[in-house]
């Protein structure tokens, strides 16, 4: 089965802005490995970095890796782990309307 790599945003307009508590409270309970506030926080601030940068195409391995700028603050996230929050993140952005797959 191949991950879908590509998805486009969907407009702004269509769903409002993006609540990381929302997204946070779909992600934390849907891991089986610990999560604290504080890194959740620094990861969140990764991805808003990479939402309001982006005009339409969001590459998922591209968040993958720029998660890996959290080694500048000593939070070192396994590749596993990382792909498991960037892959619960993105599907809760597909189910809310924010996020469509490319094919």
């Amino acid at each position: 089965m191949a991950r879908i790599l590509k998805f486009r945003r969907d407009p702004p307009d269509s769903q409002g802005d993006v609540d990381s508590a929302k997204v946070w409270e779909y992600v934390i309970p849907r891991l089986d490995f610990p999560l604290p506030d504080f890194i959740a926080g620094e990861i969140d601030d990764v991805f808003e970095e990479i939402w309001n940068s982006s005009e339409n195409d969001v590459d998922f391995y591209e968040c993958v890796a720029a998660l890996e700028s959290l080694q500048e603050h000593d939070i070192l996230i396994p590749q596993a782990r990382r792909e498991t929050i960037v892959s619960l993140v993105f599907e809760y952005l597909e189910q809310n309307g924010f996020l469509t797959r490319l094919e």
